[in-house]
């Protein structure tokens, strides 16, 4: 779904594309992810279908530009995490086996540069990208880790996990600070605004704020019981959090606008 206008509006997809999960805008192109391996690029003439060379699921795509795109997933245990990356138009994989530990499955990826990566999974697993090699995180929790998202021009990330109950991560002073949320069910998307404000989302129809160096947070009503898989904004303008029912029929999807 493309929002334009004011509207959104379905957009044609290659014959036989799969579930999507994932979808990012990178120098003008957009990306998308989904189960059986399958990439999407959207050119000026529509959404074609790439190569991936791997047929467990991708949850997760970010680039910092064209020139070098990342793309996330995995399957059941005990598989290993995958890890692909896109220079020069071909998908090539990524071998994390040796650092992942016993993390089964990275679920997404965002970085504020090509040298500032982060790719979050299963167990707990945090990887981080400094341009030249992949090395594992100490996150300080066992839990499945499902979004990640930080501040471009400073050092906050938040990530968002937990199945059974919410876990909230921020990254502060090179340290991972861990913060459960036993009341809460599961967290999937996490969003920061230009005043530090995190957004996270998750199971439920649950939003909540968390504001930056701040022990505090403000549950927002998002008027549905459907699970929040994504929140992203535009600064000064409308947030928006996607999500539906995904683990049985009937299959419904929802999205949610908040205005400035």
């Amino acid at each position: 779904m493309r929002y334009q206008g004011g509207a959104w509006v379905e957009e044609p997809l290659p014959p036989m594309t799969p579930r999507l999960s994932w979808v990012a805008g990178i120098e003008g192109r957009l990306y998308a992810a989904g189960y059986f391996g399958a990439l999407l690029r959207r050119e000026d003439e529509g959404w074609a279908s790439e190569v991936s060379g791997v047929d467990e699921p991708l949850w997760g795509v970010w680039g910092a530009s064209e020139a070098e795109v990342w793309a996330v997933g995995g399957g059941a245990p005990p598989a290993p995490p995958v890890l692909l990356r896109r220079t020069e138009g071909a998908w090539q994989r990524v071998d994390v086996a040796a650092i992942s530990g016993d993390g089964h499955a990275l679920y997404k990826i965002w970085g504020r540069a090509a040298d500032d990566i982060y790719a979050v999974g299963a167990r707990g697993l945090v990887l981080h990208y400094d341009g030249v090699e992949w090395r594992r995180e100490e996150s300080g929790t066992s839990v499945t880790l499902i979004g990640v998202f930080g501040d471009p021009s400073g050092e906050d990330v938040v990530v968002a996990g937990g199945r059974s109950s919410g876990v909230v991560l921020r990254r502060s002073g090179g340290l991972w600070q861990v913060r459960g949320l036993p009341e809460e069910d599961g967290l999937d998307g996490a969003w920061i605004d230009e005043d530090g404000v995190a957004t996270v989302v998750g199971r439920r129809g649950f939003i909540g704020a968390f504001p930056r160096a701040s022990s505090g947070w403000v549950r927002e009503a998002s008027g549905v019981e459907d699970e929040l898989h994504a929140v992203f904004g535009v600064p000064g303008g409308p947030v928006f959090a996607v999500g539906g029912r995904f683990d049985m029929a009937p299959y419904t999807g929802v999205i949610l606008r908040r205005s400035p």
